[in-house]
């Protein structure tokens, strides 16, 4: 009988040890589950980008040209250099406005409520996501040559020529520019843009107040790139106009005035847009997969994510939506004057990542009603 009990007893044990072992597990995943619901359009949209990436990259035997580990270094970076800012923001308003008695103290405490609230699952998560999107990003721009050759800059050259009375929109710009000596600047402010959109989109990942706002900018930003910086890079496959003495070169290059000028400019003030042009040209010749590689003209992402910028400011502040107004701007100019992309590349994206906006704003407003109303952030 001892023998008996004892082996009835061994299978029990197993069970109890089994289920326990699958509560363990359980726990353990919850997080992670709860924060792709949480987080699954944005999710969702980009798993799809790069499956579809990776699958052209596949259908044409271009492989070596996919990778989504392209940005991780430059996402770890960029977090480390947010947060600091971020702090440095945070200890200036508590030593300038709030003035505790230990401010020390006190921004202790409010960083450790805020890190509270956000976790670190939900935005490791989304830190991760949006690298590989971006890394997809590149890797698909340099696919566009091999799927559609870049053959719309000469149309987009003929119907500047429409729009400006038999001149380019460089040309308008050129006197006012070269009289005020502005390159430098307007290359300043275009490079900046580099900082400012990984800056919003990373404020907006661990953004814990706003949900609704948050998740808005941040389906709206991957459809920005899924549609303007890829479906229509396709369809409008153009290089810009630096680059079309290149693509023709048995022709006359319109724009090599323009060049020239930005050369000689280059040799009294920095004009990096003639190194950064010259590297993705090398990239391109090479069919090299890297930081930044891909060229494309049609539409400006440059002028599409700065205007999306503007919207998102515009939402937050008046002020505030003035200013990203002003920059988005600029950046509309700079990317005229700089030889990136033709003036109809900016007005295009201004159009179309409108509707995007305005589309997503308004599928959210419908769905809102029926989602569940519970805080965006909250201890898992």
């Amino acid at each position: 009988m001892k023998y008996s009990i004892t082996n009835n007893k061994k299978p029990v044990d197993q069970r109890d040890g089994a289920l326990l072992t699958l509560e363990k597990l359980r726990l353990l995943v919850r997080p992670f589950l709860t924060s792709f619901r949480k987080e699954k359009a944005v999710i969702f949209l980009i798993s799809i980008y790069i499956a579809i990436t990776w699958s052209i990259a596949r259908i044409y035997g271009l492989q070596d040209r996919f990778s989504v580990l392209v940005y991780p270094q430059t996402a770890v970076l960029l977090l480390v250099c947010v947060g600091a800012v971020a702090v440095l923001i945070a200890a200036s308003h508590v030593i300038l406005v709030v003035r505790p008695e230990f401010p020390v103290r006190y921004l202790i405490a409010q960083l450790r409520t805020y890190l509270g609230r956000l976790g670190f699952i939900r935005p490791a998560i989304m830190i991760v996501a949006f690298a590989a999107l971006l890394s997809s990003v590149s890797s698909f721009k340099t696919l566009i040559p091999a799927l559609i050759p870049y053959r719309w800059d000469a149309a987009f050259y003929d119907l500047e020529q429409v729009l400006y009375g038999d001149r380019q929109a460089w040309q308008w710009l050129q006197p006012w520019i070269s009289a005020w000596n502005l390159s430098q600047p307007i290359n300043v402010a275009y490079n900046f843009w580099f900082f400012l959109i990984p800056g919003v989109l990373l404020w907006q990942i661990l953004e814990i107040n706003h949900w609704h706002r948050r998740r808005h900018f941040l389906v709206a930003f991957v459809l920005s790139w899924a549609l303007n910086g890829s479906m229509f890079a396709v369809f409008f496959s153009s290089a810009g106009p630096c680059y079309y003495g290149r693509l023709f070169p048995g022709e006359v290059d319109p724009y090599a005035p323009l060049m020239t000028y930005l050369a000689s400019a280059y040799h009294g003030a920095p004009v990096w847009a003639i190194n950064t042009q010259n590297y993705l040209w090398q990239l391109y010749q090479n069919e090299e997969l890297s930081l930044g590689s891909g060229i494309t003209a049609m539409p400006s992402m440059h002028v599409a994510l700065a205007w999306l910028t503007f919207l998102l400011f515009r939402r937050i502040n008046g002020w505030l939506g003035a200013v990203a107004l002003l920059y988005a701007g600029v950046i509309l100019v700079g990317s005229v004057h700089l030889g990136w992309h033709y003036s109809v590349d900016g007005y295009f994206s201004i159009l179309t990542t409108s509707l995007i906006w305005i589309a997503v704003g308004r599928w959210y407003s419908r769905r809102q009603p029926h989602e569940e109303a519970v805080p965006a952030f909250q201890e898992q």
